[in-house]
């Protein structure tokens, strides 16, 4: 795999996560019109849930189709894409919103991360693989 393909990869990724984020957080005010000033535990509950699903399902392909070291660069880059790059894309979008501290923008990449990992990592061990360093039996 081409270093270009690869950054293409963590680009598209990045860029659906993110916009999907920004769009589901916009959508959701207009179907559910929340009390204003109430708290809305539930639209952060399916956003988190929505975006876990999401990375876990793409992740679980590319653990499918390619090597190892290719999903572990690509998840880790996108997730840290999507930590801090849905922030800005929501500002572009709604001028009115809050600037949100670091450590959200951390919380939102582990989302991405981890789920990635453990679903590529599944999928790349039941695939059927020869595995590196492993004679190949018949």
């Amino acid at each position: 795999m081409t270093l270009a393909r690869i950054v293409l990869q963590v680009l598209l990724r990045t860029a659906v996560l993110a916009f999907g984020l920004v769009a589901y957080d916009l959508g959701y005010d207009e179907v559910v019109t929340p009390t204003p000033g109430d708290a809305d535990i539930g639209k952060g509950l399916l956003a988190f849930l929505l975006v876990i699903v999401a990375s876990m399902v793409w992740a679980g392909i590319d653990g499918l189709r390619h090597r190892p070291l290719v999903w572990l660069v690509v998840w880790a880059v996108t997730a840290l894409g999507v930590g801090i790059g849905w922030e800005y894309v929501a500002g572009l979008l709604d001028d009115s919103r809050e600037h949100v501290e670091l450590g959200v923008d951390l919380f939102f990449a582990q989302l991405v991360l981890w789920p990635a990992y453990v679903a590529a990592g599944f999928a790349w061990l039941v695939s059927g693989r020869p595995r590196v360093g492993v004679p190949a039996t018949r």
